[in-house]
């Protein structure tokens, strides 16, 4: 009797203790992790005034998504026509973050490196762009103001130059719009014929192209809360060779014929190249501009046959900055006129002549 006692005493004990086991098991699971939310691009727009919302004339954007000290993640916003804008970065619900990037995403010849002034991303950034050419088709732009909206709208995009502050909201809440200023300056090409010579001449446009005589520059760009870009640091790079030339204009091009429509009225070229005035203008680099084109005699439509004129461009440091564009104004004009188109075939006659 004692004994059927005692072990029905220790049934009654374990179920009891396992009973307690249960229960403790249940009261320390893990906690389910919060979910984050997707941050998507709403709109672009660029400190010039441009405005590009959901473009495939947009490049893609590298993105740098931070706390206060902490690089958090770093990921793209990226157009594919008929998808639209896609993002790999996502943020928790209602958290302190600040956004920082540049574009396009894939800069020839450089790799990107970043770092904190102080310590702080709160405080900005530094994006560091070691390598880059003098002149360049890329219009590299860096972001320099984020606005945090809930969705998307046809609304005109408000960005602050400076804001870089990023309060996230709830699930499905999370848009950016981004402010992009230039680090270069444009150089927009365009031409002009005389009007005494438009009267017998035309001139049709072949090739165009712009060199220069300088290296490779290291760029440092500084951006800083409440200003945007605070500085622009070009360093010439040691040894160096002369940036690539760029085609503003190929032979495979249609040919642009210059006649009396473009005597008051320049001929625009729709191609922009991209420089660093500061450089050219501080240590005396050269620019060229190399045109070729064919003459031809109005009054017979005869060609005269291909002439090529290669002339400098000099940039003052107050003529143009990073973010702005300088229009240059190129004229055909004679030296003398012919009666006849015959002698043209022995002395070209004409000049260019950069305004």
């Amino acid at each position: 009797m004692t004994y059927r006692w005692l072990w029905s005493c220790l049934i009654a004990g374990g179920l009891l203790l396992t009973g307690c086991a249960d229960d403790n098991k249940e009261s320390f699971e893990e906690p389910v992790q919060e979910q984050g939310s997707p941050l998507e691009l709403r709109a672009v727009t660029r400190t010039s005034g441009a405005t590009q919302i959901g473009s495939a004339d947009c490049p893609n954007i590298k993105v740098y998504l931070t706390s206060e000290t902490e690089l958090l993640q770093a990921g793209y916003f990226r157009y594919t026509v008929g998808s639209g804008w896609t993002s790999d970065l996502s943020v928790k619900e209602e958290r302190q973050y600040y956004l920082y990037g540049y574009m396009p995403e894939d800069i020839e010849g450089t790799t990107v490196t970043y770092a904190a002034p102080g310590g702080k991303y709160s405080d900005g950034i530094n994006l560091s762009f070691p390598g880059l050419p003098a002149i360049t088709e890329q219009d590299i732009s860096v972001v320099v103001g984020v606005q945090r909206v809930d969705g998307v709208s046809t609304e005109t995009p408000i960005v602050t130059e400076g804001s870089f502050s990023y309060l996230s909201g709830i699930w499905g809440k999370n848009y950016v719009n981004l402010l992009m200023g230039h680090i270069y300056a444009g150089l927009e090409l365009n031409f002009k014929i005389d009007a005494d010579y438009a009267s017998v001449r035309s001139i049709h446009l072949k090739t165009v192209t712009l060199s220069t005589d300088y290296g490779k520059v290291d760029a440092t760009v500084q951006l800083r809360s409440g200003k945007g870009i605070e500085q622009a640091v070009f360093t010439k790079v040691s040894g160096s060779s002369a940036s690539a030339p760029i085609t503003m204009l190929s032979a495979e091009s249609a040919e642009t014929v210059l006649d009396d429509r473009h005597t008051n009225t320049p001929l625009k070229l729709s191609k922009l190249a991209y420089c660093f005035p500061s450089i050219f203008a501080a240590e005396g680099a050269n620019l060229s501009i190399t045109t070729t084109y064919d003459v031809y005699d109005r009054t017979k439509n005869k060609n005269l046959g291909e002439r090529t004129s290669t002339n400098k461009l000099r940039i003052t440091a107050s003529a143009i900055n990073p973010g702005q564009k300088k229009t240059v104004i190129i004229t055909v004009q004679p030296t003398y006129l012919y009666v006849l188109s015959d002698g043209d075939l022995d002395n070209p006659g004409t000049t260019v002549v950069i305004n």
